[in-house]
């Protein structure tokens, strides 16, 4: 509902599907949005203290949101899996990500899916966001092209112009182009601040069974990103 404010708290949220098209009705890939949750130009929505797992969907496995303020603290995201946004996608909102461990989710194709997609951000996938990732844990995500533990692309229309990714953990990321941890394209803005980056991985599975693709095992940005360390 628009102008709402909406929480949701000490929830478990799993094994919901928002189903993806298949051979019976297919027009377009990406329908079927978020697995767990779907919210779209709700004012303010905070989840506290949830668990959202194994839940599927095309576009944001555990949730998919576009426009509004969204609070996400203390939660745990694992096991989702979505062609982008494996665990959390957003779009055009303001959000906080707080104390949240992100863990095991996958962006990409599944053996039974019908489509070919591009898989981008396993952990998270923010587009066009004013999104801050604080004291946070993002571990052992995958994505089949960009972004194992986190995919932002611009530009970013609200607030002060940028994501922020502070006082995180991120450790067992996989992609399989670019962006083994973090992935930042199309003028956006990231600043990492105090961050702990360890044994991610760019495969270079993707496109290329040889694995010659690959590009930022750590962090890949490229088309105008500005990047601040």
């Amino acid at each position: 509902m628009k102008n709402s404010h909406v929480e949701f708290i000490d929830c478990n949220i799993k094994g919901n599907i928002a189903p993806k098209p298949d051979v019976t009705y297919h027009t377009d890939p990406y329908l079927g949005h978020g697995g767990g949750v779907a919210f779209d130009k709700t004012t303010q929505i905070e989840f506290v203290r949830c668990n959202i797992s194994d839940n599927i969907a095309a576009v944001g496995g555990g949730m998919c949101w576009e426009g509004g303020a969204a609070s996400i603290r203390d939660c745990n995201i694992t096991g989702n899996t979505a062609y982008i946004g494996g665990g959390l996608y957003g779009k055009e909102s303001s959000t906080l990500i707080e104390s949240c461990m992100i863990r095991n989710n996958f962006a990409g194709v599944s053996q039974t899916d019908v489509d070919v997609i591009i898989g981008q951000g396993g952990g998270i996938f923010g587009s066009s966001m004013d999104v801050s990732v604080i004291d946070s844990n993002l571990i052992d995500n995958i994505a089949d092209a960009s972004g194992g533990g986190i995919y932002f692309h611009g530009p970013v229309q609200v607030g002060d112009n940028a994501a922020g990714i502070t006082n995180c953990l991120m450790t067992g990321n996989r992609a399989g182009r670019d962006g083994g941890a973090i992935s930042a394209n199309w003028n956006v803005a990231v600043n990492i601040a105090n961050c702990t980056l360890h044994s991610n991985n760019a495969t270079g599975s993707f496109g290329d069974p040889n694995g010659h693709t690959s590009v930022g095992g750590g962090i890949y940005s490229a088309y105008g990103p500005l990047l601040a360390l």
